[in-house]
């Protein structure tokens, strides 16, 4: 599946996004000896290969308007379809093909070299609060206001049904409010405010601006029950880390899981009611993805393995909308943005996390006899329990692999 991308405002679909970069320096090598040195002198610079193409009954347009794009002199804006805007120049020779066997289609491989502060947070950035403010903007942003329900009732019923259900938001929020307690074991609000939302939805669809509210307002009941925003929370308590973690992506999947089928357009009030539903589906699991990551983003990892699990299924959530198409491009684009800046915050996180590794116990044995024989350091037992969320540290099965911390 292609994605949406642009320099300098022109627009074109990438097929494969290709990405080089590393450190730069010289090697020195001595004769007569295996002894090298090599230097470290910077970052070599990132450089992107985008393969992709413009296609349309305008393909020839569309096309000269980007062969135009692409000569003109200096840095200019690269809107990357995986890492959002990006100061870049064009990197040499860029390559266009038209095929007779692909009418109405016009290839490009471009190359592109990022300028100007480079791509990774430095130590003075403060990620989180950068997530927080993408977060902000994005669940302000999107809105409701296109919806339309005024016509035959079906239109109202059809809105009302992509929001209420027993599989539907509010019955997946309900869930939600059950497991959280039994998780945490702490009773929240979510479960009268899920009851208000369904009890007042038929006003709701008639206000769509109070509609976006609502929904905003039930996706931060949600995960501000599962991470407080308020909670500090300790790096060392790793099993409560890892429980809210899994939970609060859990709970974040389930909700931007839908079952519904398109609408079968055959009259200008069946394509009113595929908007809605697109608009509905858009705005709740915007919402609510974007207040996921806003609290996981919250919660300090124990190793770079958790972190890169987290991130895996967090980013999995936005392509799953970014996916969908139905975004405008200003909102395509604040999202993207967020899911960078996920990406970023959670990479600043693991800079200090080491790998965790898998070593398996030849025997059953108990985790200070683990500790030891790995570290030389039989207090660092707590670990291995704490990693593996062991039930008898006494006795760890033999063959069965655990996590242990990378040397």
């Amino acid at each position: 599946m292609s994605r949406k991308a642009s320099w300098r405002g022109v627009e074109f679909q990438v097929e494969s996004a290709g990405l080089t970069g590393g450190r730069a320096g010289p090697v020195h090598e001595f004769i007569g000896t295996d002894a090298v040195n090599a230097e470290d002198t910077g970052p070599i610079p990132k450089r992107f290969n985008l393969q992709c193409h413009v296609i349309g009954a305008d393909a020839d347009f569309q096309a000269d308007q980007l062969e135009e794009a692409l000569d003109e002199e200096g840095p200019g804006e690269l809107i990357h379809p995986y890492r959002g805007s990006i100061e870049c120049k064009v990197d040499g020779a860029y390559n266009m093909d038209r095929s007779t066997q692909e009418s109405g289609m016009v290839r490009f491989s471009i190359p592109f070299v990022k300028v100007g502060d480079p791509l990774v947070p430095s130590l003075d950035l403060d990620t989180g609060f950068d997530l927080n403010v993408k977060a902000d903007y994005v669940v302000t942003s999107i809105t409701a206001d296109a919806l339309d329900v005024a016509g035959p009732d079906f239109l109202q019923q059809a809105a009302y049904a992509v929001l209420v259900g027993t599989t539907k938001l509010t019955g997946k929020l309900a869930r939600a409010n059950a497991k959280i307690a039994a998780a945490t074991g702490i009773v929240t609000d979510l479960s009268s405010a899920v009851d208000d939302f369904a009890e007042n939805l038929n006003t709701l669809l008639r206000a769509p601006a109070t509609l976006h509210l609502a929904l905003r307002d039930l996706a931060n009941s949600l995960f501000t029950a599962i991470v407080p925003a308020d909670d500090t929370l300790d790096r060392g308590d790793v099993a409560r880390n890892a429980a809210l973690a899994s939970l609060a992506l859990s709970e974040a999947t389930r909700v931007t899981t839908n079952d519904l089928d398109p609408v079968a357009v055959t009259t200008a009030t069946r394509q009113k009611q595929q908007d809605n539903q697109d608009l509905l589906l858009d705005v709740s699991e915007i919402v609510n993805v974007a207040e996921a990551l806003r609290a996981m983003g919250r919660i300090p990892l124990a190793n770079a393995d958790q972190a890169t699990a987290l991130l895996d299924g967090a980013l999995g959530l936005v392509d799953g909308i970014l996916d969908r198409g139905t975004l405008d491009d200003g909102m395509d684009q604040a999202v993207r943005d967020l899911r960078a800046s996920f990406l970023i915050h959670l990479r600043n996180q693991t800079v200090e996390l080491s790998s965790m590794g898998l070593y398996t116990p030849p025997i059953d044995a108990p985790a200070l006899a683990i500790a030891w024989d790995l570290y030389g350091d039989a207090g660092r037992d707590q670990e291995i329990i704490e990693h593996n969320l062991i039930e008898d540290p006494n006795r760890i099965h033999g063959g069965v692999p655990i996590h242990v911390e990378g040397e």
